[in-house]
């Protein structure tokens, strides 16, 4: 790829994020994949939030994740989030309605500091297997603090999962 540092360590980033209702409780989850072949999965949950803002939470944790200086490609199929990380989205008006948003970007700033970023959108729900995942995992953590009315997602989103057994 043009303008990509071949000689930094290559890592590729899944993330979704959930919130029901929206506002409410929501989770957020990354799949994290090094070029050596290392899979590490992240997730988290947070009480009164928004999609939105677990969409972007995902990022910035998986960001956190990478300590050596990489070349990393962030999948998400968050167009908002994607926005947010490019800037191109803030036109002031967005930081009236979301006085939390300031210092998330801060945090994600501070995370990407020493990588270079590539933010590509996907489609979500399309079977792609490291979205899929992510989207599993953050709705098991939106679970795990009573959104979505606490009932296991199911669907070809469960992979392995007792929930997916289970039905």
């Amino acid at each position: 790829m043009v303008g990509i540092n071949m000689s930094l360590p290559r890592v590729v980033i899944s993330t979704d994020g959930a919130c029901s209702p929206n506002p409410g409780n929501g989770g957020w989850a990354a799949v994290i994949r090094h070029e050596n072949g290392t899979v590490m999965e992240i997730s988290g949950a947070e009480y009164d939030t928004a999609n939105n803002r677990m969409e972007f939470r995902a990022i910035i944790e998986a960001l956190k994740c990478i300590v050596a200086p990489s070349s990393i490609t962030i999948r998400t199929d968050s167009y908002v989030a994607i926005c947010w990380a490019n800037r191109s989205w803030l036109n002031g008006k967005g930081y009236k309605k979301l006085p939390w948003l300031p210092s998330l970007l801060a945090e994600y700033w501070e995370a990407k500091k020493g990588h270079e970023i590539t933010l590509i959108q996907i489609k979500g729900h399309a079977g792609d297997v490291d979205n899929d995942r992510a989207d599993y995992l953050s709705i098991l953590q939106t679970m795990s603090i009573g959104g979505l009315g606490a009932s296991p997602p199911h669907g070809p989103r469960c992979f392995d999962s007792p929930a997916a057994e289970a039905s």
